[in-house]
């Protein structure tokens, strides 16, 4: 019957506006994104944006598909100096990509950085073995690590 082949508008929406939240997060210099964020989140990043006072339908259906996109998301490793073992979701092939393994102490604590050698071109096996159960200690050690 022709049309434009949408199977459900409420999906397809959540899509587009998950396309405006990534690039919240990802284009945070564009004239847009600086509009929303002197508006909704002058004081942090979109990450730890909310429904502030009185927010327009659109801040409303990007916050909403927000979480739907960060359900997906994983944090690139990098010098791991910024990212968090048991906090933050950076390990692939998990549907949380957050570490399942026991912490012991404060899960704000240790970094990824800890789990590498001094260099930070490769794991410390030893780390590995002694903070992560064996199913997360190999995926763990797939995860390959920028060289420079």
């Amino acid at each position: 019957m022709g049309g434009m082949s949408f199977r459900d508008f409420l999906k397809s929406n959540q899509a587009l506006l998950g396309k405006q939240a990534w690039r919240l997060l990802t284009s945070s210099e564009c004239l847009w994104a600086r509009l929303m964020r002197s508006k909704y989140y002058t004081g942090g990043s979109f990450l730890e944006a909310g429904l502030e006072y009185n927010p327009s339908y659109t801040w409303r259906g990007i916050v909403g598909a927000w979480k739907v996109v960060e359900m997906g998301l994983r944090k690139r490793i990098g010098n791991g100096a910024d990212t968090y073992i048991w906090k933050d979701a950076w390990i692939t092939g998990t549907h949380s990509g957050r570490v399942l393994s026991p912490c012991f102490g404060d899960p704000n604590i240790l970094k990824v950085s800890e789990l590498m050698t001094e260099n930070g071109h490769a794991w410390d096996e030893q780390k590995l073995g002694l903070y992560l159960l064996p199913f997360e200690h190999e995926r763990v050690r797939n995860i390959r690590l920028s060289t420079g």
